[in-house]
């Protein structure tokens, strides 16, 4: 609810959110696969 209130408060658990949700899985998929394409680090999806 305080991120309702707050906006930088909302951007900044959206941001851990969707970062939470990346590592868990990459961690998921590693787990099942060892080798995992990674995109260039100069390109940004």
């Amino acid at each position: 609810y305080l991120l309702a209130i707050l906006p930088p408060g909302a951007f900044i658990g959206l941001g851990l959110l969707i970062a939470l949700k990346n590592v868990i899985e990459t961690r998921r998929l590693k787990s099942q696969q060892i080798e995992i394409p990674l995109n260039p680090p100069g390109k940004t999806a």
